[in-house]
């Protein structure tokens, strides 16, 4: 049996990661294409280390190894990908990803 305390969401609520920690989540990994947003939140929660910032883009998470997250969490990421220039490729880059970095293959995919 596997005990993962580690989280990604991609692009993200401020409120939403911050009161995950509240709520006793070890870990929550927040990833964005933005580097202004990515810098903006650090220094806004340098004091909290269970938030980490990442700039990355989710069609492309080498940086993470297979299975190295509990849960993933989407906010509208998925919803930006399938309103733009070749949505269908990008959303299916940006969910095989996920497949790959999730712990569990058969669930704890959360689309905000």
């Amino acid at each position: 049996m596997y005990h993962y305390t580690k989280h990604l969401k991609s692009s993200f609520g401020e409120a939403f990661s911050e009161g995950m920690v509240d709520d006793g989540y070890d870990e929550v990994v927040n990833i964005d294409i933005s580097s202004v947003v990515i810098e903006a939140m650090q220094k806004k929660y340098a004091n909290r280390p269970q938030l980490k910032y990442m700039k990355m883009d989710v069609r492309d998470m080498r940086a993470f190894d297979t299975r190295s997250f509990a849960a993933v969490i989407d906010k509208g990421t998925l919803d930006s990908l399938l309103c733009g220039h070749n949505s269908r490729q990008n959303a299916g880059k940006m969910l095989e990803e996920v497949w790959r970095v999730k712990a569990i293959k058969w669930g704890r995919l959360f689309p905000l």
